[in-house]
């Protein structure tokens, strides 16, 4: 599996970054999957270096994390998925953190709900959604098995865990996708929403 990592500007709060995922099969494999599409669409189009866009994931509804994915969508004409939970609520600027970012998000015209134990198949990579709320209702981390790798968006980061204070937050649903993740193998390396990648067992470790 090939892991490209852009680390994208929000906004203009100074130092503010999100992770960008563009994932294929391998360094040759035309079609990838894009993860989090924070901001500046023309940064991860350039980053595509030809490779073609068959899938448009989002981990959470937050407006740090999807302020390039209307563009993108329209540019690249790819599919956009996102838990059904996160879905409903994805206008709402408060809801979405717009507001308090002083963002000015773009919704997708269209965006395909998933949930907990669906598959997002693209050629040689196959995305398990987990549920996985406590950051946001709609929270999900996607684990490809056969790679070993686990996109946590914002549920569990590198020694800790997103917030659970913000709309739709829950600190015992967030413990309970804690435990969830806890069960994956302890050599599956984990890429965040924000930070740098983590494995599970060393997550394990220190609780």
């Amino acid at each position: 599996m090939q892991v490209q990592t852009l680390t994208l500007p929000i906004g203009n709060i100074p130092g503010f970054v999100t992770n960008c995922y563009i994932i294929a099969a391998d360094e040759d494999s035309r079609a990838c999957v894009v993860i989090d599409p924070a901001s500046r669409c023309d940064r991860i189009e350039s980053a595509l270096r030809g490779r073609v866009v068959e899938a448009i994931v989002m981990t959470h509804r937050h407006g740090d994390h999807i302020g390039a994915l209307a563009q993108l969508a329209k540019n690249t004409g790819a599919p956009v998925y996102a838990h059904a939970l996160d879905v409903e609520g994805l206008e709402d600027e408060k809801a979405n953190g717009a507001l308090a970012l002083g963002l000015n998000i773009e919704i997708p015209a269209q965006i395909t709900s998933v949930v907990d134990a669906d598959i997002i198949s693209i050629e040689g990579l196959n995305l398990t959604v987990l549920h996985t709320p406590g950051h946001t209702i709609g929270s999900i981390c996607l684990h490809e098995e056969a790679q070993g790798v686990l996109f946590s968006g914002d549920t569990l980061f590198r020694d800790t865990y997103g917030r659970t204070d913000l709309p739709t937050g829950n600190p015992r649903q967030m413990r309970e996708s804690l435990s969830k993740l806890a069960l994956l193998p302890a050599n599956t390396v984990v890429y965040p929403g924000h930070d740098q990648p983590t494995t599970i067992g060393r997550e394990c470790n220190r609780r």
